[in-house]
């Protein structure tokens, strides 16, 4: 079997090295991206140059660096210059916003845990403010670097570095987790099932009850699902019948809906059978 090579990304101010036992936040997304997203990490067009993005303001992309300009660092925007079409750059972007969003949620809900390698002290101190990966999010994923700040003292720059066996645990947990989340066909089909059901029994079932239902049947089946998927997948189906049940199809509500289950259980079986 050929191996893949890939372009790996490389945050342009972060450090060569890092302490014994840790890794670079580069190499961490470069793991969680070859993970996720196979063939694409890596092997897009024009990712060699990436990190990189579209800044609005100035109708350009760019990538950042970091430097210390007096006593206060500062986030630069250089130009880059990229030989690619219009749809080729957005790919990258898009891609490189799905991975380091994975990465910068576990990091802010506490899932993972990072530290600072301050670079005049060597110190290592652990990250442990999480409203900093939305404030310093374009220093700490486009640039590597994280700002350690305080008003009496001259600001200090630190590499983001996260602890290998960690990193391998949240991995682990996290594959672990995503094999029990109900896949966006399984609830694609559930979604036109129901909407199909409702149309040939002429009554709509209420999004609250299709939510009840669905979670509890993918319950039974030790799968899960957000929120946002219901809303963005399931109940997104076009056409769930004329509205809610009145008249003899309300009288008959219970029967529909002990037929609907019956109908989405063996979606399920059959879903998780493959």
């Amino acid at each position: 079997m050929t191996e893949v090579i890939r372009d790996n990304l490389k945050l342009p101010s972060s450090s060569a090295s890092v302490p014994p036992g840790y890794m670079r936040l580069e190499d961490a997304l470069n793991v969680l991206g070859g993970q996720d997203y196979p063939s694409e990490w890596g092997l897009l067009p024009g990712w060699s140059h990436m990190p990189f993005r579209y800044s609005k303001k100035d109708k350009r992309y760019v990538r950042h660096e970091m430097r210390l300009m007096g006593t206060r660092a500062r986030l630069q925007k250089p130009p880059v210059h990229l030989d690619l079409t219009k749809a080729e750059k957005q790919a990258c972007t898009r891609l490189y916003r799905k991975v380091r969003d994975t990465l910068r949620e576990a990091l802010f809900n506490g899932e993972l845990k990072a530290d600072a390698a301050h670079y005049v002290s060597g110190v290592v101190t652990r990250i442990d403010t999480p409203v900093v990966w939305w404030k310093q999010a374009r220093p700490i994923f486009f640039a590597g670097n994280i700002v350690i700040r305080d008003a009496q003292l001259r600001d200090e720059l630190a590499d983001v570095i996260i602890e290998k066996e960690a990193f391998g645990n949240w991995l682990k947990a996290r594959s672990k987790m995503r094999a029990k989340v109900a896949s966006e066909a399984m609830l694609r089909t559930i979604g036109k099932r129901v909407a199909d059901h409702g149309r040939a029994h002429n009554y709509r079932i209420p999004k609250a009850d299709t939510l009840h239902l669905v979670r509890r049947i993918l319950k039974d089946a030790n799968r899960t699902f957000s929120d946002r998927q219901f809303y963005a997948v399931v109940w997104k189906q076009p056409g769930k019948g004329p509205g809610a049940p009145k008249g003899e199809p309300r009288a008959r509500y219970p029967l529909f809906l002990k037929d609907l289950e019956q109908e989405i259980r063996a979606i399920v079986v059959e879903a998780t059978a493959q």
